[in-house]
This record gives C-alpha cells, structure tokens and sequence, in this order.
C-alpha cells in the first residue's frame, strides 16, 4: 500500500473513494480487501459484527478485479471495493439461517437479486453480518451467533436488525453494508452507531432471495419490508440506491415509480416539518434539544420550519402496522403454530401491547385484512397531501442514544425515566413502514456520553433522490459520522 495513504483514513474512507482509488491505481483492490480482513481479524471479536466470512472467495475476487482492470475491463461503480451485507441474504454456497436454530444449516443454492447486482457491479463482499433472531429485535442476540456489540461502547446494543451490518460499517471494517427494514432495522442501527442510512420506498429494490421469508415460503403478502444502504457518507448511500433499485414500472397498490431526479434545491428553499414525539412518545432531552439546536439553525439560515405532523391517528396507525406486520409474518405457519406464536407475541412487545397488535394480525381473514389496507390508504393519503405542502419531515429514531445490553422486552432507562422497550425505537420508525414511504437517517450529534444520536428525515412516496440531495444540504448543520474511540 502506497506510503503516502494513512491506513487509518483508508479504514474510513467512503466506498465512493476507495473504487476512485483503485481506478486510479492509487491502491489494488487486492490491498484494500487484505487490509479489511486483517482489521475484521483484530476488531470483529471485540463486537461480532461479521459472522460468516467470505475471505477466500473474497481475496480470489480481488485479484481477478486488479488483472480485470490492468486489462482494460471496468466492472462497475464497485469495482475491486470490499463491502459487507446482512446475513439474511442469499449467497450461493453459503448459510443463510437470520440467526433462526430451525434453519441454522440452511445454505444458500443461488445468490439474492441484491448480491447479483452487487457482485455485476465489482463489488467484494467480504462477509455476511450479525442479525437478531428472524430479524425481530432491537438488539443483536439470537440461537446461533454471539451478540453484537456497539463499537462506540461494547456494553450497549448496535441495535437491530441489520446491527451487524452497521457495526462494521462504523467500526471501519467494511466500507458500505446493505440490509432490510421492517420496523427500522436499517434506520435504528444507523441512530445507534453514528451512521447514514436509507430505508426505500416499498418495492424499490428487489427482495427476491431475502429471508424471511422462510426456505420453502408459499406465501404471496408482501408489504412494508424493504431493502436499503447503510454508511458513511450521502454519496454511498446515492451509490448503492442508483444500483440496486428497480426500474421504473406501474405500481397498482400506490402510485407510479418514476424516480425523478432530484431538484437542485438551495437549503433556504425548503419548508420542513419537524417533531420530537410521535404517538405521545416523547424524545429524551439530549435528543430534543439537539433536534431544537437543528431547527434553530435552520430557521437561521432561512429554512421555513414547522411543528407539525401529519393529521393522522398514530396509535390506530401503530396497531395497523402491528397488524400488518402479523400477516406478513404468519402467513406461513401452520394453524397449531399460529396459535402459539400469537400468544407468544401478546406477551412479548412491552405495556403498549404492540405484540397484541401483530397477534391480530396473524392468520386474519381477507375481510379483516381489507379493513387493514383501507386505512393504510387512508394514512398514505393524508401524507401525501401534506408533503405537498412540507418537503420533508425531521424527527427522531429513538428517545434516547444506544442502550446497555439487557433482556428483550425489558424498559429501559433515559433521563431517569422507564420507557417502554419498544417504544424506545419503534414508534418513531413504523410510520415509514406502514406508509411505504422513504426515510434518510443521518448522523445529528452526539450525548454526553460520547453516544451517537441520529436523525430521521421523512419523504414522499419515490423522494430517494431529492432527500439525498437535501441530506447533503444539511451536513454543514450535523455533525455526521464520526470514528468509535478504539478502532482507529
């Protein structure tokens, strides 16, 4: 590796710099994948962030991309660039069990549209990353792997679930990771560790080999999961999206997905929504206060703000998602099954009774169902209204920064108040679920324990590219990613 490029900076640099790097040949593709793995062999242990490795496949590949392009041959906007995705996608050859004990030897036979796409674009991919149990937690714990651990702080959560992924983003052991969001698995493990991410529009990137669903799945429902990006910076989040979405195509559930280019837009000709409670969840006050910093700041700079949300019920707009998220997850399980694990989910989502909302919504019949989609509409409707007269809306990821590692289920703790588990998270992430709609997180600021706090910014339906053009905007306002002490 050449003398005059610090390691340390490459270690941090952005997916978008390291593929100009070695199309420039500053560096080989060769050296930067080896230089990943050493540092995934020095810091994985200490945060268990990748959990299936890909180093053989991963270094044969880079010798072939630096011969390809000593060729001639260009492979793409990630050509020789070493990154990482969830476990929970498919790679021929290679386990895909979302940290599930029934299907812990389930092993891939083809790999996902995503890692297609990935692997058409050059791309390395160095190793699959840490996830909780069926994708379903807040914390990074299940049957087969050892938990994963914040690298700003090892006795917290990296959140879930695509916390793997955001560990080793964070921690400098891949330059860009992709996961998948339900109710904020690529948003709140960006919040907890400092990180840029994007959770898509509904059926912007294709799921085809993504788990769950299940090996052998014959259900057909599929809403509100979504694939997206997670980084350091706005321009790999661009990069991946750019790569990985589908094509423009007739929607017949919302509207046309036409990607329209972004509009160029100076930062004082927005008018911005903007809230620090969702369904009387109110954020804690080191979150409160730097988001009030921001709209000060902002309003400063000529930005028009306002305090507002869109006027819809939220608590009947939580249980739709909980209910929503019950057929998605149901569909398949035999009736005895079923039975059991709408008992288990009564008991298992905190005093608000968010389990109780995802039990209904297991094995429901089409006219229940009917009624669920009907007011999912009716809410997409109301929004989409609004966002006609509001370009965005900020609000928090979660009460308060990551919290220490405890039973799932259990309150935690911030500013000497209990709050609800899942409320800690979840009820600031399920609106963009629910509604289908895009969601930017970005880096805001930090706690006064050094603890990274993130910062949601809501869009309208196919808005990827202009909240990636106002999230570049924003940076000189936001403190944006900065390294865990300890993995420099």
């Amino acid at each position: 590796m050449p003398a005059t490029l610090n390691k340390i900076e490459l270690a941090f640099l952005s997916a978008t710099e390291i593929a100009k790097l070695i199309k420039d040949r500053v560096v080989t593709s060769q050296e930067v994948t080896e230089f990943y793995l050493k540092r995934i062999e020095q810091y994985n242990p200490k945060i268990n962030a990748i959990v299936i490795s890909l180093k053989t496949d991963a270094i044969e590949r880079a010798i072939a991309a630096d011969k390809a392009l000593n060729a001639g041959e260009d492979w793409g906007v990630l050509h020789g660039v070493p990154i990482t995705v969830k476990e929970s996608f498919n790679i021929k050859g290679y386990k895909t069990t979302v940290n599930f004990k029934q299907i812990k030897n389930h092993v891939a036979s083809e790999d996902s549209d995503v890692v297609k796409k990935l692997y058409d674009a050059g791309a390395i991919i160095l190793g699959k990353t840490n996830v909780p149990t069926l994708l379903s937690d807040h914390q990074t714990i299940g049957d087969i792997y050892p938990r994963g651990n914040n690298p700003f702080d090892i006795n917290r959560t990296v959140g879930g679930s695509t916390g793997g992924g955001a560990a080793a983003v964070a921690a400098g052991l891949s330059s860009l990771s992709i996961g998948s969001d339900i109710g904020g698995s690529v948003r709140i493990p960006a919040h907890f560790c400092g990180l840029f991410s994007l959770k898509t529009t509904e059926k912007a990137i294709s799921k085809v080999g993504h788990v769950p669903p299940l090996p052998k799945a014959k259900g057909a429902f599929d809403m509100m999961s979504v694939l997206g990006p997670l980084a350091r910076s706005i321009d790999d989040l661009e990069l991946a999206f750019e790569l990985l979405k589908e094509p423009n195509i007739e929607d017949e559930q919302s509207q046309n997905r036409n990607w329209p280019k972004a509009q160029k837009r100076d930062i004082d000709s927005y008018k911005l929504a903007w809230t620090t409670s969702i369904n009387k969840v109110q954020a804690g006050k080191e979150t409160t206060q730097l988001i009030e910093n921001l709209v000060q700041k902002l309003s400063q700079a000529g930005v028009k703000m306002e305090q507002s949300l869109p006027k819809i019920d939220y608590q009947k707009a939580e249980e739709n998602w909980g209910n929503i998220f019950g057929k998605v997850m149901g569909q398949d399980l035999p009736w005895l099954i079923q039975k059991i694990v709408k008992l288990q989910q009564a008991y298992s989502y905190g005093t608000r009774s968010k389990g109780k909302y995802i039990a209904k919504g297991i094995g429901v019949k089409d006219q229940q169902l009917t009624e669920y989609l009907a007011l999912r509409q009716s809410n997409i409707d109301t929004f989409h209204d609004f966002f006609k007269a509001h370009d965005f809306i900020l609000c928090p990821m979660g009460v308060g920064p990551a919290f220490e590692h405890c039973k799932k289920g259990d309150s935690i703790v911030v500013d000497g108040e209990k709050v609800d588990y899942w409320d800690m998270c979840l009820t600031y992430a399920f609106v963009a679920n629910v509604l289908g709609i895009p969601a930017l997180m970005v880096p805001l600021g930090t706690s006064a324990e050094g603890l990274p706090i993130g910062l949601q910014i809501l869009g309208p339906y196919c808005s990827e590219r202009d909240l990636l053009h106002f999230g570049r905007q924003l940076m000189p306002f936001i403190q944006g990613f900065k390294a865990p002490k300890g993995f420099e």
